[in-house]
């Protein structure tokens, strides 16, 4: 299966729009609701579906990026703090979580909080069918921030087209929040698909991974336990790596990807 390493953003906030800090992080909208199908249909654990509830009682699909972007949540106060770069919000909206230097010296970290429920591209997929990205290596994270930072008067055409959009909210307790409600461990917790494995399940994994600070990849097999999950993370071989909040963890995170394998550890007597 494929196997890719995910971190925490970190991003420089202000609790008032000022300045530099004109980029909102939003909170979950009151009308923002989640359905977890497995309630409705055996077949379909770990599943689930986001979307608005409308004044009917009926369940559409949430606004888009786009729409959200020219206003579609204006007037609603769910602006938590405002950020100098909007680069890093994209990305912390990939990653699912966050931490925010706050300009009276604080760190604010971010939980994730809810999500629209849009599929759409990637944001690599949208920059390369736009021509960006042919070089070898550009894909990695630190390719496409590197092409988006080039590239500013093209933010918004680039960023209307990923249409998933992440609300957050304000952590109670310092770390990265997995969808298991535990704080994530570096290097020892993975996002899976929980329609084939479950929470808490120990998986022996067997993969590479990029050395911080060089163009190394070495060999990496470790325990880890499945405790989060993600948007992208589907299939029964799939694993996100959690390598932690650091700048060795982007460096890591951002430019793994390739080829590995799963050895799930089950209590005697499980068969499925």
């Amino acid at each position: 299966g494929k196997m890719t390493g995910y971190f925490v953003q970190e991003m420089k906030g202000s609790r008032k729009k000022q300045g530099k800090y004109q980029t909102p992080v939003y909170a979950r909208p009151k009308d923002l609701v989640m359905v977890d199908l497995s309630k409705f249909t055996k077949d379909s654990h770990g599943r689930r579906i986001w979307g608005r509830l409308t004044d009917k009682g009926q369940l559409e699909p949430y606004f888009t990026r786009k729409e959200i972007r020219e206003g579609a949540l204006d007037g609603k106060k769910l602006e938590l703090i405002y950020i100098d770069e909007p680069i890093d919000l994209m990305f912390a909206h990939i990653e699912g979580s966050a931490k925010a230097k706050m300009d009276d010296g604080t760190t604010l970290w971010l939980d994730f909080g809810g999500k629209n429920g849009r599929s759409g591209g990637g944001l690599g997929g949208v920059i390369k069918s736009m021509g960006g990205l042919k070089t070898p290596g550009s894909g990695t994270m630190q390719g496409i921030r590197k092409w988006l930072a080039d590239n500013r008067a093209k933010l918004n055409e680039v960023f209307d087209q990923v249409s998933s959009f992440v609300f957050f909210e304000e952590a109670k307790q310092q770390g990265a929040m997995g969808s298991q409600m535990v704080v994530l461990t570096p290097r020892r917790s993975v996002a899976i698909d929980r329609a084939f494995i479950g929470h808490g399940t120990p998986i022996w994994v067997d993969t590479r991974a990029p050395a911080a600070g060089s163009n190394q990849v070495n060999p990496w097999r470790q325990l880890v336990i499945a405790q989060d999950t993600g948007g992208n993370i589907l299939g029964a071989v799939r694993g996100d790596i959690y390598w932690g909040d650091d700048a060795a963890a982007g460096d890591i995170g951002g430019r793994m990807g390739g080829k590995g394998r799963f050895h799930l550890l089950l209590p005697k007597g499980v068969t499925k």
